[in-house]
């Protein structure tokens, strides 16, 4: 949803989910001296030209799927693992932190139809989702606290509840006013003939709602509390609440 409000401004582009800097980060495993049990001695011994060189391949990725005109706007969900390698390249780089409830986001994650690329396995139970989302924010954090991006976060439950004062804040966060047009997004979705690339398109083409907010509350008898206990640290370090 909010990547279709940020497409919707004049000077942002959307990637919609392609895995560019995955085929970037498969190449940088193959340059000379690189140790996949050293990731920060790795990307501190890239030299400029090898830089200047990955990020090349990375527009050349991009381009494969848009014509670069303006800002680009990469949300790939992979890339809370790959917060290193892409400060490493782009560390002017401004992020987007999206928080959910984690139970909200662990059930969503369990009832989308990945695939067997897309994580069937890590979501094929609540239990063995929420240890994925466990580990991947707590990773997230450690490497946020070693490469310091400039993140700004945003609370789905904050966006739904007043899309213009949250998207305004963030558009002043990366020094661009907010358009009118952002908030119309349902109807340019509507009429776009170019397939929207995620699980969640049904959710995305709706009008903003609060009807997902608290959705894992209807499933409740089905969180163990181990599956609870899982989440309870994450639970509490972005203010949310199992009541």
């Amino acid at each position: 949803m909010l990547e279709q409000m940020l497409d919707r401004h004049p000077a942002l582009q959307v990637l919609d989910e392609r895995p560019a800097m995955e085929h970037v980060i498969a190449g940088m495993h193959t340059l000379p001296g690189w140790s996949g049990d050293d990731l920060d001695g790795s990307l501190a011994g890239l030299d400029a030209a090898q830089c200047h060189q990955l990020r090349a391949n990375y527009r050349a990725e991009v381009s494969r799927h848009l014509r670069p005109a303006g800002r680009l706007v990469d949300k790939y969900p992979l890339y809370l693992t790959r917060v290193a390698h892409i400060q490493r390249l782009f560390p002017a780089s401004a992020w987007v932190l999206l928080l959910r409830h984690p139970c909200d986001c662990v059930l969503s994650c369990h009832f989308q139809a990945f695939g067997l690329n897309g994580g069937a396995l890590a979501f094929a139970s609540l239990e063995s989702t929420a240890r994925t989302y466990a580990a991947v924010m707590d990773y997230w954090e450690q490497q946020r606290l070693l490469a310091k991006p400039n993140v700004h976060v945003v609370h789905y439950e904050d966006l739904v509840a007043d899309p213009e004062a949250v998207l305004g804040r963030l558009m002043g966060s990366i020094g661009l006013a907010l358009e009118a047009e952002q908030l119309a997004f349902p109807a340019a979705v509507a009429a776009r003939t170019r397939r929207i690339n995620t699980p969640s398109y049904a959710q995305v083409a709706e009008t903003v709602n609060r009807n997902a907010v608290g959705r894992w509350r209807r499933y409740r008898a089905h969180f163990s509390t181990r599956v609870l206990d899982q989440l309870a640290p994450c639970v509490e370090r972005y203010g949310y609440t199992l009541d």
